[in-house]
C-alpha cells in the first residue's frame, strides 16, 4: 500500500510537469496507452494465477465501454486538467472527497445508511480539504 501511495504521488507530480509540455488530449492519450501496455500483461498473469475463465458477454462489453467513457475518460480529463491548473497538494487533498462522494451516491442510489463513525469521518475529510483549499489561496 505504501508503494502505491508513493507511485500515485509520483504520478501527480510527473503529470504536472508533462502538462506544461503537452496539450491535454496528447497527455491523456499517452497516459491511457501507457496504462493499457502495463495492464495487459498484469491481467494475463492474474488470469493464469487464478485460473479464472474469461467470459465475454454483450453486457460486459457495454459496461466496460460505459465505464471507460464516463468514469475514466471524463474523470481523468478533469483530474489532469486540475493538476495542470492547481498545485499537486490541492489536487491530492481533493482526492479525499471521492469516498464522501461515493457514500452520498450510495445513499441516493441504493438507500444505504451511514453510521455515526462514517458521518464523523466525512465531516473530518471535508473540513481538512476546506482548510487546505483556503490555505492555498
Amino acid at each position: 500500500m505504501f508503494a502505491a501511495a508513493i507511485l500515485w504521488a509520483f504520478y501527480i507530480v510527473y503529470t504536472k510537469t508533462l502538462f506544461d509540455k503537452y496539450d491535454l488530449l496528447t497527455l491523456l492519450t499517452g497516459l491511457f496507452v501507457a496504462g493499457v501496455i502495463v495492464q495487459i500483461p498484469l491481467t494475463l498473469i492474474s488470469q493464469g494465477i487464478t485460473h479464472a475463465p474469461i467470459t465475454i458477454t454483450p453486457m460486459g462489453i457495454f459496461v466496460t465501454i460505459a465505464t471507460a467513457i464516463v468514469c475514466i475518460i471524463v474523470g481523468q480529463f478533469g483530474y489532469v486538467f486540475a493538476i495542470g491548473h492547481l498545485s499537486p497538494t490541492v489536487v491530492s487533498a481533493f482526492e479525499n472527497v471521492l469516498p464522501v462522494t461515493t457514500v452520498i451516491l450510495s445513499i441516493i442510489i441504493f438507500g444505504k445508511m451511514l453510521t455515526g463513525v462514517q458521518v464523523i469521518g466525512a465531516v473530518l475529510i471535508m473540513a481538512a480539504v476546506t482548510m487546505i483549499a483556503i490555505k492555498s489561496e
